[in-house]
């Protein structure tokens, strides 16, 4: 099995994309990104053909798909520029909203085709939600999870690092890369917007320190707009340099995010 390109230069650069048997963490405070971020991560591997398998807690699984439909509206495809805003989805009635409904229609027809890869996504609550999926690397090629730390008794610190571990260990076996967004704390969050950035030690817990392959700090900039800056971090890379930063740009209106050259318009 290939790698997972990211659809970020930095990242791809640094690791050459999210490899067979990787455990990566997209770490960050609550609000600043990190399952949005996810989400691209999810949708730009499916654009590369990979089929790939999402466990969601946080938000019905309806949901999360609606949302890599209007990620998916921005598509040049589509000629629309700025994609299908979550707000004009959301109306009720009207002419406006019987001309989206057309496009809205075209872009989940669009999405489905066998033009790209597989989105599969499936509630979880308990760990053996995650990891008594029944599935091979011919068939699935990533598994995201939004988020580990909140399976079962997850918020207890012991019960995290378990899950960190039996994450790792799931991921070799299966020779398939695990995602998942992992919260930090207050103090945390703190201590970056005065430095810029997160370290290793932001991660409290040694197996979160120890057995990703890589970890990715996100930082929203600019708070309370919709579109921003997300100032990301590699906190760690097993098979490189870590410490680079790299600027993404935000839209959450339509679920986007990209590089900040070309994308901020």
């Amino acid at each position: 099995m290939t790698a997972i390109k990211t659809g970020y230069s930095a990242l791809d650069q640094a690791k050459g994309g999210i490899c067979p048997g990787d455990l990566w963490l997209i770490a960050g405070a609550a609000g600043q990104g990190k399952s949005l971020l996810m989400l691209n991560l999810v949708y730009n591997a499916a654009m590369q053909g990979k089929n790939v398998m999402v466990a969601v807690n946080e938000m019905l699984h309806a949901q999360y798909r609606t949302r890599l439909y209007i990620r998916h509206s921005r598509n040049p495809k589509f000629g629309l520029a700025q994609g299908i805003p979550y707000e004009k989805f959301r109306q009720e009635s009207g002419a406006e909203k019987d001309s989206l409904d057309k496009i809205l229609a075209w872009v989940i027809s669009d999405m489905e085709s066998q033009e790209y890869g597989k989105i599969g996504i499936i509630q979880a609550i308990e760990p053996k939600d995650v990891f008594q999926i029944d599935i091979s690397p011919s068939v699935i090629q990533g598994l995201f999870v939004d988020s580990l730390q909140l399976l079962g008794n997850g918020p207890r610190k012991e019960q995290q690092g378990l899950l960190l571990a039996e994450a790792k260990r799931w991921a070799i076996i299966k020779e398939i890369p695990l995602i998942t967004t992992w919260q930090l704390g207050h103090p945390q969050f703190k201590a970056a917007c005065a430095t810029g950035v997160y370290d290793l030690s932001s991660l409290e817990i040694p197996e979160a320190q120890a057995l990703p392959d890589m970890i990715v700090s996100v930082l929203r900039r600019d708070q309370e707009t919709e579109q921003s800056e997300l100032r990301c971090q590699i906190v760690k890379n097993r098979d490189g340099e870590s410490g680079q930063g790299f600027p993404l740009f935000e839209d959450f209106q339509t679920f986007y995010v990209g590089d900040m050259a070309g994308d901020r318009k």
